[in-house]
């Protein structure tokens, strides 16, 4: 059998899951009724197809890790390039948050452009997902600026880091997370003036609506949306520090 990692398959977000893995107790649809538009079988095989009724039936409070090898594929790139969506706001010697990482689809390309004297600080409710990470950052000599920390589903765990967070990448995480509230007001609390996030929701599980909710939240933590976004599957917006 060919192992999962191994497998070539469609781009994660067309399982309409999330790149985040915190809980997801204020998940906007049942997941089991989710609307995921997801291409037909035919052309994929039967391993695929179980996969895809797998990710209609996921119960589990914390994106699975047999999903972080999805968000991790390189096909992704084809629609959602890291180096595209990040370069613009990132670069060297910055200090950035990547929040709900997986297996690092988007945190290895933050290294490279925080380069040497930068630093990516991720936090994952999952010790495997961050484990999976390290190991891909290991074999892309990239694990020297790449911190990895345990959060829980009630907080980030990011009271050392006040004012020292330069960018924040929460990329379709906070549709998981059980209170926006609390996580925006940790978020606004490590940026530094001017800090930026880049947030983003995938359209299979969240609305227009609940987006404008979410940054409306944003805005009552101190984070004001400065720019519209337009990222493939996704409602997207940079958040800026007031």
């Amino acid at each position: 059998m060919v192992p999962v990692q191994d497998m070539v398959v469609p781009p994660a977000f067309l399982l309409g899951v999330g790149a985040g893995t915190t809980s997801n107790k204020a998940m906007n649809t049942d997941p089991t009724r989710a609307n995921l538009a997801l291409p037909p079988c035919v052309g994929y095989g039967r391993r695929w197809c179980r996969m895809r009724r797998m990710a209609r039936a996921q119960h589990h409070r914390v994106c699975p890790v047999w999903v972080g090898y999805l968000l991790a594929s390189p096909i992704r790139t084809l629609f959602q390039d890291p180096q595209k969506i990040l370069a613009p706001y990132v670069s060297s010697g910055m200090r950035v948050l990547d929040v709900g990482p997986a297996m690092g689809f988007f945190t290895l390309p933050l290294a490279r452009l925080v380069g040497p004297p930068g630093r990516v600080i991720c936090v994952d409710v999952q010790e495997k997902m961050l484990s999976a990470l390290m190991r891909r950052a290991r074999r892309a000599n990239l694990a020297d600026r790449i911190e990895a920390r345990v959060c829980d589903a009630d907080s980030l765990r990011v009271t050392g880091l006040a004012l020292t967070i330069d960018f924040v990448l929460a990329f379709a995480v906070v549709h998981e997370v059980g209170n926006a509230t609390r996580f925006f007001g940790e978020i606004q609390s490590v940026l530094t003036p001017r800090g930026r996030v880049l947030f983003a929701e995938p359209r299979g599980h969240v609305s227009e609506r609940a987006f404008q909710e979410s940054l409306a939240v944003a805005k009552q933590n101190g984070l004001h949306k400065t720019e519209s976004l337009k990222i493939a599957r996704s409602h997207a917006a940079i958040l800026e520090r007031a």
